[in-house]
């Protein structure tokens, strides 16, 4: 029986048996391929992982001295500030974070209503997961951040102030 397009009904097995008569018997080719492709994809999502960890770690870190000196212009004590910023870490990462603040609370209190600028630090020192990462990189980088805000003065009311 004639197929429409003229070819035989046999035409299916003909063009295996012709593909695989040109074919060698290769079985761990694939294992082989997967072998090679997979190591190297799992390094790469591996090493895409730690880069993402680099940028959420300095995000962090730069949040926490943002919240410090939010805090200290504001006119919080040091320990209170220190709460603060360690508060906007997350809670496995806030002991490691080094903070700092200037001027400190006792110099802050001290100049009373004029207002002064204040800067929170904040440091965190970040190791990465790969060693391929860790060749790039370094064994360990230690991220600092600074910021500083103006200390806000309390509004006072009277003829000369306005709120």
């Amino acid at each position: 029986m004639e197929q429409p397009g003229g070819g035989r009904a046999s035409w299916p097995a003909a063009f295996r048996r012709r593909q695989q008569a040109g074919r060698r018997c290769q079985p761990a080719q694939a294992l082989v391929e997967f072998a090679l492709t997979g190591s190297f994809m799992a390094l790469l999502l591996v090493g895409v992982v730690d880069f993402a960890r680099v940028f959420y770690f300095d995000v962090v870190t730069s949040g926490a001295a943002m919240e410090a000196a939010r805090a200290a212009a504001s006119g919080l004590p040091d320990n209170d500030v220190y709460a603060v910023a360690r508060t906007s870490a997350p809670s496995w990462m806030s002991s490691d974070l080094a903070l700092a603040i200037t001027p400190s609370s006792s110099t802050r209190a001290a100049l009373g209503t004029t207002p002064v600028w204040t800067t929170g630090t904040a440091s965190y020192m970040f190791t990465p997961l790969t060693p391929l990462t860790s060749t790039f990189m370094g064994s360990s980088i230690t991220f600092t951040r600074k910021v500083s805000q103006r200390m806000r003065t309390p509004c006072v009311n009277s003829a000369t102030a306005t709120c």
